[in-house]
């Protein structure tokens, strides 16, 4: 069987056809029966038997997947623990799971809306920022980079800046010195609703360079446009969050009646009796309810409207709802070619369960699926309680990544975590009066890579390498302290028990400055105009200057030396 349109071969029994999206008239879908499967409960202790074989078609079936995880995991990972208000008795073990699961919805995507809100309103705000970046290279480094120089010039590198926000125009004033001995500082200005921007570098020209980012994007690729345009997207994703909350909802209604248990779930010797909601659905309601959804997507004019606004370069409104709509009934007459290849005597379900402790707040959620008898994380994660002691577990696409480990939690969580690729330990993460209940979380974060990390990021070098790093120990260290107006983030790394290099970012709010534009900028995409601005340039005079700072800072004569001739030999 042929398509009319497009002359694309296609498979018996489907209805569009998946290259243009196009009916096939003759096409007649196949029936499938839903089956009827037990429900299996999910294994706390994340030893879940491997995959021995493909689950209808991987490429379709894990994007969903992945859709509806991003959503559940983003309801109750992300987030912490929410105070669910108990179901009442009269409610079935179904409505309970629904209002549980919706709640959590809601308040995500409640939350997810109003912090970008939140965030577009703080940035057209006039706002000032002051900060600093310290660059502090350890003796070890210093030793690494020469042995027969002294570099203790180079040991504090420092970055000034201030940012001034007024409106749509942003302001950064940048300072770079050695220790206490200014180098040189750059100017640059954004107007991000007008696309322009001004640079400059006093100590080069008192001239600005003026860049015309809406000209340079016309002329750019689209992908490089669409990055450019993502200030402007922010309004359209608040709308979507609000268009596409009845489609989640249309999901968890597809879910079957819920099986209401009580379990005791041990992790990491920590144990806690918890209540399960669990609800199922078979794959071919799980295709029926996608079906559902994009057919309905189909003639919603709000979500129109939103990936209009994301098109900027559509051709017409016309020509948009056409190419949508032939979008997705190119992904319907996917979902059904799917689902016509179902096994009716296989045993396919999707699962869903929540965790609530007796305080009916969500600890844990899992989504899996029931492939032929055997079981598949999707996702899963669990946090259990007793006392202050608390353990939790992350799990993704059969404990392809697993998070673990347990510590105390007074309000402030102290632990240590593992982090697992295919069952290989990866990462060691300790928390230390880690508060993140605060508005701008705070505490001491330390990274330590373990022995099948450090194979990977050695796999390509050469054998004397490998066995050099293999005897290193690595550990980067985060402290975080202050709040949302002054705060301070402290990153050292230690190698082989040595300080290799600290990173220190700091700032604080301060009051904005004037925002004045250059009258005189020089057009970058003029090219006379540059040749021209480039030929007043008093290089050498700016290379004395820059050369009398590193002395200062203490660069080796040797070494200005070499920079003097390269700064007359290379052009500016």
């Amino acid at each position: 069987m042929f398509c009319k349109n497009c002359g694309k071969e296609l498979p018996e029994g489907i209805q569009f056809c998946s290259e243009c999206g196009s009916a096939v008239e003759s096409a007649q879908p196949q029936a499938v029966q839903p089956q009827e499967d037990p429900m299996i409960v999910l294994n706390t202790q994340g030893k879940v038997a491997a995959p021995k074989k493909k689950w209808l078609i991987p490429g379709l079936v894990g994007a969903g997947l992945v859709l509806i995880a991003g959503i559940v995991l983003a309801v109750n990972f992300l987030l912490p623990p929410k105070d669910n208000k108990a179901p009442q008795a009269s409610q079935s073990a179904q409505e309970q799971n629904t209002e549980v699961n919706k709640e959590n919805v809601d308040d995500v995507l409640e939350s997810t809306g109003n912090r970008l809100e939140q965030w577009l309103e703080q940035a057209t705000q006039d706002a000032g920022y002051e900060g600093k970046v310290r660059i502090v290279l350890g003796e070890a480094l210093l030793s690494m980079l020469s042995t027969d120089m002294d570099l203790e010039w180079l040991s504090e590198i420092v970055l000034n800046y201030e940012l001034t926000n007024r409106g749509s125009q942003a302001m950064v004033d940048m300072e770079l010195g050695l220790g206490t001995t200014e180098i040189t500082s750059m100017q640059y200005i954004l107007d991000s609703e007008e696309m322009k921007m001004w640079m400059m570098i006093p100590d080069l020209s008192n001239q600005a360079l003026f860049f015309d980012l809406a000209a340079a994007m016309a002329e750019s690729d689209a992908a490089a446009s669409s990055m450019m345009m993502g200030y402007d997207m922010l309004p359209t994703v608040v709308e979507a969050v609000d268009v596409l909350m009845p489609y989640v909802e249309t999901f968890l209604d597809a879910f079957s009646e819920a099986e209401r248990t009580t379990e005791t779930v041990e992790l990491e010797g920590i144990s806690q009796e918890l209540t399960v909601l669990k609800v199922e659905m078979t794959a071919q309601e799980f295709f029926d309810t996608l079906t559902e959804i994009f057919q309905d997507l189909k003639e919603n004019e709000e979500f129109l409207e939103i990936v209009k606004n994301l098109q900027t370069d559509a051709e017409s409104d016309e020509y948009l709802r056409e190419e949508l709509q032939a979008q997705l009934d190119g992904m319907i007459a996917d979902i059904q070619q799917t689902a016509s290849e179902l096994d009716p005597e296989e045993d396919n379900t999707l699962y869903l369960h929540t965790y609530l402790n007796t305080a009916q707040e969500t600890v844990g959620s899992a989504l899996g699926v029931i492939a032929d008898g055997e079981e598949h994380i999707v996702f899963s994660y669990l946090t259990v309680k007793d006392g202050q002691d608390v353990a939790s577990q992350f799990a993704y696409m059969d404990n392809s990544i697993r998070v673990t480990g347990s510590g105390t939690d007074n309000g402030k969580l102290s632990g240590t975590y593992y982090v697992y690729g295919m069952e290989e330990k990866y990462l060691k993460v300790e928390l230390v009066d880690y508060d993140y209940d605060a508005e701008f979380a705070t505490g001491m974060i330390r990274l330590t890579p373990q022995k099948a990390l450090l194979d990977v990021i050695t796999a390509d070098m050469d054998e004397s390498s490998k066995a050099m790093a293999s005897m290193l120990t690595f550990e980067l260290e985060i402290q975080i302290t202050g709040n949302a107006n002054n705060s301070k983030v402290s990153m050292t790394l230690d190698v082989a028990g040595m300080e290799f290099i600290t990173i220190e970012v700091s700032g604080k709010v301060t009051q904005p400055k004037e925002i004045d534009i250059p009258n005189n900028a020089v057009d970058a995409m003029d090219e006379e105009a540059l040749m021209q601005w480039s030929e007043s340039l008093n290089q050498e005079k700016f290379m004395n200057t820059i050369m009398e700072r590193l002395a200062k800072a203490g660069m080796p004569n040797e070494l200005l030396m070499l920079l003097g001739y390269a700064g007359v030999a290379l052009p500016m």
